[in-house]
């Protein structure tokens, strides 16, 4: 069945007679059917309608420019646009195919078809018709009759639009059979799309049903093998609602250590050592003892030895796949907060702080000095006296700079109280355990350890606080 089709015919009139005739003999050359605006009054607005609807039921729209922009829609929300350039826009509007052809700039013109009142307006519509789109620069009536039979070839082979076709070309009772079965069909494949469409609804529900859902939980241990003499009531994280207990602050006084390192003078010496006291190894020993910023320093160390030795708990990390889909790739970031110093396992290897060095005790020099006096018949050397006696304030033997976990490097990442843990997978309904994890009290009060989770599943991390309390 051979089609024919309707095109419409934009264009300026009085300036352009000629090229309009010669493009409607083109299209009817082609056994086509052309239609324009010449069959309607083009500055009556009550014939808008008419042209709306032969633009709807046309199937191809060609727009002629040349050097006038047309008759001005004097009111409406129209107002200020040329009736062609309304009607282009309308084609645009519902998806007509468009075939442009604007005149060569190198073209000479008569002044009578010269654009006089809207020049601004025709160079305007002139790159509105060129922007997104080719369009065919013509010369004269000729050669725009020749290029549109071109440009009408391809866009009917490119672009198939319904067209027209005569009522006695095709056998009607044939068709309409071909109609119910095709509608036969349509209906078929209409159920089997709507129960495919609701089984991949089922799938789809049922996969984003299907996820992880990780949970932090600390506890701790019922009984530290690795710290002798520790042991701890179990305490899990439930909820946000529940408390980590368990922590205390250990009590430490530091103040004692002041009174070792106190100056001494002739004043502090027993009545019965006066006479062996000497004011230059006084003056030595004063000289020796440590500066204020040194013994602070000293002191701070040791109460955090002593708290982390005497009031640390081992605690568990837990994290748990509560949900119904395995987690991939799973990373946990743990921060601690400041009311607690966070150690690893060899918090049990922990040492001493080495306490500042100082000279001689003359108060003890004094005392050996009497003694050799009083032991001098009993052939006890001086040397090998002072060699026998420990003084309590000999700290040579003292051992080395406590060492904290927050600069102690291990299996997993820590740095400053963040416990950085990665493991490949989570199945659902199991756990990752992290063992080994110390924490001491730095001060008494109420905090909270935030933890953050991310596995491949999750779209953005999730963040969970747990509430944390020092006694």
């Amino acid at each position: 069945m051979e089609q024919k089709y309707q095109i419409f015919i934009s264009s300026t009139y009085t300036d352009l007679v000629e090229e309009r005739k010669k493009v409607r003999d083109t299209i009817l050359s082609m056994l086509h059917f052309p239609v324009g605006m010449e069959i309607f009054g083009a500055a009556d607005e009550e014939q808008w309608e008419i042209i709306k609807d032969t633009i709807d039921s046309s199937d191809y729209y060609v727009l002629l420019v040349a050097h006038r922009y047309g008759s001005i829609i004097e009111s409406g929300p129209d107002a200020g646009i040329s009736y062609t350039e309304k009607e282009y826009r309308y084609a645009k509007e519902k998806g007509i195919p468009i075939l442009a052809f604007l005149i060569d700039d190198n073209v000479p013109v008569l002044p009578e078809k010269m654009e006089k009142a809207h020049p601004e307006e025709l160079m305007a519509f002139k790159q509105e018709v060129k922007t997104g789109r080719l369009v065919e620069w013509w010369k004269n009536a000729d050669d725009l009759a020749q290029k549109l039979s071109i440009s009408l070839h391809k866009q009917m082979d490119r672009k198939k639009r319904p067209g027209w076709v005569r009522a006695d070309s095709f056998d009607i009772e044939q068709s309409h059979a071909e109609l119910l079965a095709l509608n036969k069909q349509v209906r078929e494949l209409e159920d089997e799309n709507k129960k495919l469409r609701t089984e991949l609804e089922i799938y789809h529900q049922q996969k984003i049903d299907r996820k992880p859902k990780l949970v932090v939980m600390l506890n701790v241990d019922t009984f530290d093998d690795k710290v002798e003499g520790k042991s701890h009531p179990e305490y899990a994280i439930q909820d946000k609602n529940t408390f980590l207990r368990g922590v205390k602050v250990y009590d430490v006084s530091v103040d004692d250590v002041d009174q070792n390192y106190r100056r001494i003078s002739k004043d502090d010496f027993p009545p019965e050592l006066s006479g062996f006291a000497c004011q230059s190894e006084i003056d030595a020993y004063n000289d020796s003892l440590p500066n204020r910023k040194e013994l602070e320093i000293y002191k701070a160390n040791l109460k955090k030895y002593c708290q982390a030795k005497e009031g640390c708990v081992c605690v568990n990390i837990d994290i748990h796949n509560s949900g119904t889909a395995k987690a991939s790739n799973v990373s946990a970031e743990i921060e601690f907060p400041d009311g607690v110093i966070a150690y690893d396992d060899r918090v049990i290897e922990l040492e001493e702080p080495e306490a500042p060095q100082v000279g001689k005790n003359p108060i003890e020099l004094a005392e050996i000095r009497e003694r050799e006096e009083y032991f001098h018949d009993m052939r006890f050397s001086r040397s090998s006296l002072l060699d026998s006696v420990t003084s309590k304030y000999d700290r040579d033997t003292a051992t080395s700079i406590i060492r904290m976990l927050t600069k102690s490097k291990f299996n997993y990442e820590v740095d400053n109280q963040i416990i950085n843990i990665d493991c490949d997978m989570i199945l659902h309904t199991k756990n990752y355990r992290r063992r080994g994890i110390y924490i001491a009290g730095r001060c008494p009060g109420k905090y909270q350890i935030k933890c953050t989770l991310m596995c491949e599943e999750y779209i953005e991390p999730q963040v969970e606080y747990i509430d944390f309390v020092v006694e």
